[in-house]
Formats: structure tokens, sequence, C-alpha cells
């Protein structure tokens, strides 16, 4: 099993390489990076930012609000990745018991 951030991470190098034709082998440091930044992160705090390679090298996380002074880069917004890995239906269950034992409740 791979944990999100890897799962993340190979959705933006799939987008990449799908969108830009990027060379996978080249972006390796960038994307060794990105899931670095990921692991950083929770995943409700991503909601709303992008993911951006000044090099293929660096990846820097960044909110929509945020102005860039990073030069020339590629910018992938992550609320696409975000919404199928939450709503992803063949995901393993999560393996820790309920916070709460359910009840019954009688009028």
């Amino acid at each position: 099993m791979f944990s999100w951030q890897t799962i993340l991470s190979l959705r933006v190098l799939n987008e990449l390489h799908d969108r830009f034709g990027i060379e996978i082998i080249v972006w390796r440091p960038a994307i060794g990076r990105c899931q670095e930044v990921f692991r950083q992160s929770s995943f409700p705090a991503l909601w709303g930012t992008s993911i951006a390679f000044p090099s293929t090298n660096d990846a820097v996380l960044v909110r929509a609000s945020e102005k860039m002074e990073l030069g020339a880069h590629v910018t992938l917004p992550l609320d696409p990745h975000l919404r199928a890995l939450a709503l992803d239906k063949t995901a393993p269950p999560e393996s820790q018991l309920p916070l709460f034992a359910a009840i019954e409740v009688r009028r």
C-alpha cells in the first residue's frame, strides 16, 4: 500500500507527463521534493493550494491568494487530485476504530 502523499505525487507526475510531455526521469528530484512538501501538510490543509515547480529540482506549495515570485514555473492545482483521492471508492477501509461506539437511542 502507498501513502496518500505518494499517490498524490504520482497523480501530479502523471499530469505533468500527459499535459506537458515531461521526461519523467528528469523530474525525479522535483517529485521527491513534492512528496516532502505533502508530508509536511495534512490532507485537509492542501485544499485550495497548488504545487509549483520552479525547476526540475524543486517544488513549492502555494495558495491561490499568494503572489508568486518564482519566475518561470509550472503550477498545477491540487483540488482535482484531492477530490479524486477523497472520493475513491476502491481505497481500502481505514484500519482505525471509530472514536465513539454506536449506541441505541430510544424515545
